[in-house]
């Protein structure tokens, strides 16, 4: 095969690989846009320390997500005399 049809052939390649990962970056940042979503949505039931505080003569709230988002959450809420606090696991893999 000539020199330039090998080079024509390099060149096409190229163009599929450069195609394939500007499909790639678009999908990486449409999933990364969707995680970013689901945070704040998660972020946005967390109770807030100082609504603990209140409740609470000594507590602390260790939330540190692996990741970005984590299966695991807790959820504070008074119902008349009564204090309901849940520590949850939404993995499926158990506490």
């Amino acid at each position: 095969m000539p020199c330039c049809l090998q080079n024509i052939g390099a060149y096409g390649n190229l163009q599929s690989l450069e195609a394939k990962n500007a499909v790639i970056e678009e999908q990486n940042t449409s999933i990364l846009e969707s995680i970013r979503y689901a945070q704040r949505l998660q972020e946005a039931i967390l109770p807030a320390n100082d609504v603990l505080q209140q409740q609470f003569r000594s507590f602390f709230a260790l939330y540190l997500p692996k990741d970005i988002v984590a299966g695991d959450f807790y959820w504070f809420e008074k119902v008349g005399k009564y204090k309901i606090l849940a520590c949850c696991d939404s993995t499926g893999h158990g506490v």
